[in-house]
């Protein structure tokens, strides 16, 4: 399966286009990123690119490096076209290896496509901090993941599957001073 013009639209809407290399938002260096949100060994402070190049890379990334990732991850399991194109961009954002890992794969694998578009709210953090620009990406790509023609639902089984095996938990946020001195004069003894 190859991504499709919504995949594309929908990457380039959310990474948009800087044609000269930045430093990641969320950690202020690395990764290095430039066009959209395209990073890799040669993205180093100082590159500059054009529009034309920024298109390449982008195409070159989705079709070779993330759509052949998730055809692959998906294991000829049914998927319409807006659920894999909905996944390639979950995968982009976050990795190839933060979606081999995702509870959106775990349930697409499974059949059970509801809790797979669900699924996607679970990866709206960076930098440990919940993104308003990230709860919304993964808004739209729950609303693609479920938008062709349903295909037939299984339910998760619930026995056999830990609700922990669902979806990776992220650490604990450190307390706050505040926080900690709360904790301590609300305890029950």
């Amino acid at each position: 399966m190859r991504v499709s013009q919504t995949c594309v639209d929908m990457v380039k809407k959310f990474e948009g286009l800087r044609l000269d290399a930045y430093p990641d938002p969320a950690t202020g260096g690395d990764p290095w990123t430039i066009g959209y949100g395209d990073t890799g060994p040669d993205v180093v402070p100082g590159l500059r690119i054009t529009q034309e190049e920024a298109e390449r890379r982008l195409m070159t990334r989705l079709d070779d490096d993330f759509g052949e990732a998730v055809t692959h991850a998906i294991k000829g399991v049914p998927t319409t076209q807006s659920q894999f194109d909905a996944m390639v961009s979950l995968s982009y954002n976050i990795g190839n290896g933060g979606f081999k890992g995702s509870t959106v794969l775990r349930m697409h694998l499974a059949g059970s496509y509801n809790a797979a578009a669900d699924a996607f709210a679970l990866w709206n953090k960076a930098g440990g901090r919940v993104m308003a620009g990230l709860v919304r990406r993964r808004q739209e790509e729950a609303m693609l993941y479920l938008k062709d023609e349903p295909l037939p639902q299984k339910q998760p089984d619930l026995k056999s599957a830990s609700i922990a095996s669902w979806a990776p938990l992220p650490p604990p946020a450190p307390l706050t001073f505040w926080q900690t001195i709360m904790r301590f004069f609300t305890r029950s003894y």
